[in-house]
């Protein structure tokens, strides 16, 4: 096993939007808000919020996790 990081693959950095929401309606207009950006996010991830949020969050076709701790998992 070697440690030297010239072995490593390198990965490409990526940019992923945390949508932090309670509320179903304001979760679909960030959501769309984060769409309209100049970058492309790899993934875009809905954090709390309860089912109507959730089911915004896969109308969006966005990931959903139950909390931050949840995203970096």
């Amino acid at each position: 096993m070697t440690t030297d990081p010239s072995s490593r693959p390198l990965v490409a950095p990526a940019v992923t939007a945390v949508v932090i929401a309670e509320d179903p309606a304001l979760t679909a207009a960030c959501l769309a808000a984060v769409e309209r950006q100049v970058y492309a996010p790899v993934q875009v991830l809905v954090v709390g919020g309860d089912d109507d949020v959730r089911a915004a969050a896969g109308r969006a076709e966005a990931g959903w996790r139950a909390n931050l701790r949840a995203v970096m998992e």
